[in-house]
């Protein structure tokens, strides 16, 4: 009877063991997807910043390239022919626009680089 018993114990033993491995292993499984959660919550944080900053910049662009059609529009109604460098001002804010457009594409493009290279 202690042969039996002592297996018994012995598998017992064996089995608390296996358990053992079991839990550590869950536990540092679920201390990496705690971490993982952390760190997708930040990095979505700097997501939104960065649409919202593009978003911006492309708004900011577009009022710019109307206030340069405005003043253009402004510089040919006046009853007096304006000199040619008067133009200078509204021409460089439509430039100015077309290249505000330009960054907020470009920032639009690297959060896609980003995403993408984060969903490998």
């Amino acid at each position: 009877m202690n042969d039996d018993r002592r297996k018994d114990i012995q598998r017992a033993l064996t089995l608390i063991g296996q358990a053992k491995d079991i839990l550590v292993v869950a536990t540092t499984q679920e201390q990496d997807d705690y971490d993982n959660i952390l760190i997708d919550k930040r990095r979505a944080l700097i997501m939104a910043r960065t649409i919202i900053l593009a978003w911006v910049i492309g708004v900011l662009g577009l009022v710019m390239i109307g206030g340069g059609i405005w003043g253009l529009i402004d510089l040919f109604k006046q009853e007096v022919r304006a000199p040619l460098r008067s133009y200078g001002g509204a021409v460089s804010m439509i430039c100015g626009g077309v290249a505000m457009l330009g960054l907020a594409q470009a920032l639009r493009v690297l959060l896609l680089l980003v995403l993408a290279h984060a969903m490998q």
